[in-house]
């Protein structure tokens, strides 16, 4: 059980353990497969107009030179946004398949999750006990599209204890996951009337239908930010997960305007060295922050290059 408050905040470094894209990757996924499966999956008569539509998106892209799908939708014309949309939804898809049939042949090197879990279920050895599981005070922000945490979190319930999706949206309630740029659609325990199964076979309605559901960083609302500040506001203690500290990104969350209180916060940083690991701390957020108090609020900052499993097996 985890008793105090919690706030993961997750990139896409995060979902690669699961076989998912970085945003780079990402990039390379849709040039590499989206116009020859756009065309396959689009009715007869519009399979052409939609491969040249496709083939002339990923060539924008291509040019664009973005490291970041996102920020190349939020300034691209509009029929670029629908296409990238589409594409996205394509190949989080295709990524959720092949994780879908490996979820239960293999465990990731890299599996945070599993640790994560089972740590919110210590203790609750008996079948009655589940209902202390809402009683974990963690919230999640992520940068992600993917349905990864909701899946997890969700069959862990139903089959370690037996649950039906009606009781997993129960004991889910006190759980924030808030996707800062749109998501897949509901799973089945999230919707119990019309969600989407985790690996499910998709078609071009479907991706026409629900590309409206990737969002770029013009499309956030108000709401978004105020749900953004109340998480960073209530939690002691941050756990930055495979997250690439882009500018935009920090930007969004804002941290030094949002810790109004002595926090701690923990981050991966593979692949970087001691001066660039300084760089980043200072980029987060200061060491103290100055409220108008004689002494500011200090934030205790550990950053450190290993992936997501080390740090939760250290820190959590």
């Amino acid at each position: 059980m985890i008793k105090e408050n919690t706030l993961f905040i997750l990139g896409s470094g995060a979902s690669k353990p699961y076989g998912y894209p970085t945003g780079e990757e990402l990039i390379k996924e849709i040039k590499d497969y989206f116009p020859v499966f756009f065309k396959k999956l689009s009715i007869p008569e519009e399979k052409e107009v939609n491969y040249s539509l496709a083939k002339e998106f990923v060539s924008e892209l291509m040019m664009a030179h973005d490291n970041m799908i996102d920020y190349f939708l939020a300034t691209s014309k509009p029929q670029n946004t629908i296409i990238g949309k589409m594409a996205i939804l394509f190949i989080i898809h295709l990524k959720e398949q092949i994780s879908f049939k490996k979820e239960i042949e293999e465990i990731p090197k890299d599996d945070w999750f599993r640790l994560l879990i089972r740590e919110m279920t210590k203790h609750l050895i008996k079948g009655d006990q589940v209902k202390y599981f809402q009683n974990n005070k963690v919230n999640f922000i992520t940068f992600n599209y993917d349905r990864l945490l909701e899946h997890f979190m969700g069959n862990t319930l139903q089959h370690k204890f037996s649950s039906t999706k009606r009781d997993v949206k129960g004991l889910m309630g006190n759980i924030q996951i808030l996707h800062l740029f749109g998501r897949l659609p509901e799973l089945p325990w999230e919707n119990l009337e019309s969600g989407l199964e985790y690996g499910a076979n998709i078609d071009y309605e479907y991706l026409r239908n629900n590309a409206e559901r990737i969002k770029t960083i013009h499309e956030r609302t108000v709401v978004d930010y105020e749900r953004i500040n109340f998480l960073i506001r209530n939690a002691d203690r941050i756990f930055f997960l495979g997250f690439g500290f882009h500018e935009e990104n920090l930007a969004l969350l804002s941290l030094e305007k949002n810790i109004f209180k002595p926090t701690s916060i923990y981050a991966t940083a593979f692949g970087n060295n001691d001066e660039q690991i300084e760089k980043l701390s200072l980029r987060i957020c200061p060491d103290i922050i100055y409220d108008g108090s004689q002494f500011g609020i200090r934030v205790k900052k550990i950053i450190e290059p290993i992936k997501s499993r080390e740090l939760l097996e250290k820190y959590l």
